[in-house]
This record gives structure tokens, sequence and C-alpha cells, in this order.
């Protein structure tokens, strides 16, 4: 549900803090890349990310989590809700790419795509804070280009 909100096309926090805000990248992904019964790994990943704007990266991340704790938040969640929603009835309407997402989600999951989504559209913004606030327990670790 975090990166279904956060993350994902031109209209997220990470796309338009890091990507049009800083000039980082081409694009933003910021998605769990792992996850196990224990913990879970978050990446960011900035597809064309060039090495002389790593001084920008740390200020465009304290950005992004600024505007996690915003008091604007909540009316950017109810924003992407509606464009969830407008995805789940595209999905919903072609078959197949239905099916072959259903299947992951299931097995990854246990859960099919109406469901998933559902419990994505009850998230509040203080649930986002709140996960978000969770991460700063764990570890970051940065990969960067050569």
């Amino acid at each position: 549900a975090f990166s279904e909100i956060v993350s994902g096309g031109i209209s997220s926090l990470t796309f338009n803090t890091i990507r049009e805000k800083f000039g980082i990248g081409y694009s933003v992904y910021f998605e769990p890349t792992y996850i196990f019964e224990d913990k879970l790994i978050l990446s960011l990943a900035i597809p064309g990310f060039e090495k002389e704007k790593e001084s920008l990266l740390e200020k465009a991340i304290k950005e992004f989590e600024n505007s996690i704790f915003d008091k604007n938040l909540e009316k950017y969640v109810k924003g992407r809700k509606e464009r969830i929603k407008l995805k789940f009835e595209k999905l919903r309407t072609n078959l197949f790419e239905r099916l072959r997402k259903e299947a992951f989600l299931i097995y990854l999951f246990e859960e099919t795509l109406e469901n998933l989504y559902n419990k994505i559209l009850k998230v509040s913004a203080k649930e986002i804070r709140s996960f978000y606030e969770k991460l700063g327990e764990g570890r970051i670790v940065k990969i960067l280009p050569k």
C-alpha cells in the first residue's frame, strides 16, 4: 500500500520531489524489493541517476521525508486513491492483465487483486506516516553508479 500511494507514476511524491524538483534521474521507484516474514526491503531506484547529483540526493530524500509528515499528506493520499481506483477499473476490464497480476498477488500475498486494492483504499495518511517512521529503524544502504 505504501509504494502504491507514495510511488508509481508522475504524480507521486517520490517522482515530484526527486525527479521534478531536484532533477535527479529519469524516473523514480520506491517499492518493496524483497518481502520476508520478519522484514521488508524497500528500494529507492533512480534510473538515469548521475553521480554529479549525489550531493542533491540527501536533500531530495529529506524533502521527501518532510512531505510524508506535511499537513497536506491527507489531501495527497485522497488524490492518489482516486488514481488507484481508476487504475483498478482499467485492470478489471483487461482480463488477460488481471489474471496475470492476480496470479502473482495470490502467490505472493494470498490475496485477490480486488481484495488487495480494497485494502489499499482504506490506508490513511496516519498509517503511511507510521510505516515510514518504522523504516527509520532499519538500515539505509546506498549503491551508486561508478
